[in-house]
C-alpha cells in the first residue's frame, strides 16, 4: 500500500443506528448492517480508524460515563470480531450551550484524534451523516464523505437543494454513498488515491 489514510468515522448514524432518545446503553446499541465489517476492512488494509462523536447526553445527564465506555467497547468488539480494530474513540461530552471547541462542527475532536495517534497520514477522510460532520471535516482539511444512513438522506437534500442557503462552501466536494460499507468499498477501491494530501 502506497498511501496510508486516517479515516474518521462519526458514530451515531454511521456505525450504529441513531436514536432521538440517545443510545444510553449497550442494550440500546444497534450496529448498522455491514458497518463493523467495513471498519474492519479499513483497519486490515493498514489504515487508521478513529471514531469522533458528539455525545451531549453525558452533559445532559442521560448517559453515564461508564455506560458510554461500555457502548464503545461493544462497538470495538464488533469490529474486532470481523478481524479489525478501532484505534481510538474521541468524544465530546458537552452540550451545544457549552460552546466547547471540541463539539462538531468545531474541529477540536479531529485535532485531538490526530494528536492521539501522533502519526502522519497521506490523507484524512471523514465519514459522517450530519451537516456538522461535513463542516468539521472541511474546516480541518479532511475530505468529507456523506452516508445516507442516519440523518444522511436529509443532509443530502439540504446540501443539494439550490433553494437552500449553502451550509458548506459551494466549491466543497462531498462524495455521497448509501452507507459506510459502500463508502469503504470506494476507499479501498482507490477512489481517493489521486486526491491531494490533506494531513
Amino acid at each position: 500500500m502506497t498511501r496510508r489514510l486516517l479515516v474518521l468515522l462519526d458514530r451515531d448514524g454511521v456505525l450504529n443506528r441513531d436514536s432521538p432518545n440517545y443510545v444510553k446503553s449497550v442494550e440500546e446499541l444497534e450496529i448498522i448492517s455491514g458497518s463493523a465489517e467495513a471498519a474492519a476492512a479499513l483497519s486490515n488494509a493498514g489504515h487508521s480508524v478513529v471514531v469522533v462523536t458528539n455525545q451531549s447526553g453525558i452533559a445532559r445527564g442521560l448517559i453515564e460515563p461508564n455506560a458510554l465506555t461500555a457502548i464503545h467497547a461493544s462497538i470495538d468488539a464488533s469490529v474486532v470480531a470481523c478481524g479489525g480494530q478501532i484505534d481510538h474513540f474521541q468524544v465530546c461530552p458537552h452540550s451545544p450551550q457549552q460552546r466547547c471547541p471540541c463539539r462538531k462542527p468545531e474541529t477540536g475532536l479531529i485535532v485531538a484524534a490526530r494528536a492521539q495517534l501522533a502519526d502522519s497520514f497521506d490523507q484524512t477522510l471523514f465519514v459522517g451523516d450530519r451537516i456538522t460532520d461535513l463542516q468539521a471535516a472541511i474546516a480541518s482539511g479532511c475530505h468529507p464523505i456523506l452516508v445516507r444512513t442516519g440523518h444522511g438522506a436529509a443532509t443530502e437534500r439540504q446540501i443539494t437543494d439550490p433553494n437552500v442557503d449553502p451550509v458548506i462552501p459551494v466549491d466543497a466536494r462531498v462524495d455521497i454513498f448509501d452507507d459506510l460499507a459502500c463508502a469503504v468499498d470506494a476507499i479501498l477501491g482507490g477512489m481517493f488515491d489521486d486526491r491531494p494530501m490533506s494531513a
